[in-house]
């Protein structure tokens, strides 16, 4: 199997760090089918303009599109829509791509072939943070309760454009990846952990995760409230109902649950 791949990188007023994370990109795609979109998400910052540029001239295999600005999801189903790799790999302009990247993920995807639809691994945090993260595999209680997946993950093709892509409301801006989990999840799409650091994330100060975290509540109530996401709100509500759990529900204990929770509304009226 010779997987194809095709990494979105959205860039929004990000031009210092874009060279530095392209050419991470070019060499951990050495040797493998890698395409590279590069989405200019209505950036106003010269200095991301001039480097843009620059880089288009020096990275000439890869694809440059531009858009209005919109937002992460906006850019990330911008160029899904103009990618032609099996998967899917969304990338943030700020950030660097360790040179086992491709290799890592290949291997996974020999031996876990046409089994899971989201492959997602570990990144040591740099700049304002430092640490690895995740440390551990999530279950389906853990990601109701918080987020335990960055957006870049090597998503498949079929699988992200089966769920409708990234949802561009703004009002999850930031939170934008974790909505895609849950929605994933209650749509019975399968995970994978890699157990490597595959890349570098940068932790700046204004980044959109930080100046999102004030709307986290707003944001919560959106995506639980979905009807496409009410498997995970069910677990969401069991998991904060029951902070002493101690190991992850199963599938025949979750459906009791529900079961039961829905016996409670029907006979005792709430």
């Amino acid at each position: 199997m010779n997987p194809s791949f095709t990494v979105v990188v959205t860039v929004y007023n990000l031009g210092s760090y874009l060279e530095d994370c392209l050419s991470s990109i070019k060499l951990a795609s050495n040797g493998y089918n890698v395409e590279v979109i590069v989405v200019d998400d209505g950036s106003s910052d010269m200095n991301t303009l001039k480097v843009l540029e620059i880089t288009q001239a020096s990275y000439s295999t890869f694809k440059y599109l531009s858009k209005k600005n919109g937002g992460p999801a906006s850019a990330r189903n911008y160029g899904v829509k103009y990618s032609s790799g099996e998967f899917i790999v969304p990338f943030d302009a700020d950030n660097i791509m360790r040179p086992c990247f491709f290799s890592s993920l290949s291997k996974s995807l020999n031996h876990n072939s046409g089994q899971y639809d989201v492959f997602h691994f570990k990144a040591l945090f740099f700049g304002l943070k430092n640490l690895v993260w995740p440390d551990s595999d999530f279950c389906p209680q853990d990601i109701s309760v918080e987020n335990r997946v960055d957006a870049c993950t090597c998503i498949r093709r079929s699988a992200l454009l089966e769920v409708g892509g990234f949802d561009e409301i703004l009002i999850i801006k930031g939170f934008e990846d974790w909505e895609l989990w849950v929605r994933m999840l209650s749509s019975g799409k399968k995970f994978h952990f890699i157990d490597e650091i595959l890349y570098d994330y940068r932790v700046r100060e204004k980044s959109t995760l930080a100046e999102s975290w004030e709307k986290r509540n707003e944001a919560i109530s959106y995506i639980f409230n979905k009807p496409e996401n009410r498997l995970m709100s069910v677990i969401r509500n069991l998991s904060l109902a029951n902070h002493d759990l101690k190991k992850p529900l199963s599938f025949n204990q979750i459906l009791n649950l529900m079961i039961k929770r829905l016996n409670s509304k029907i006979f005792h009226g709430h």
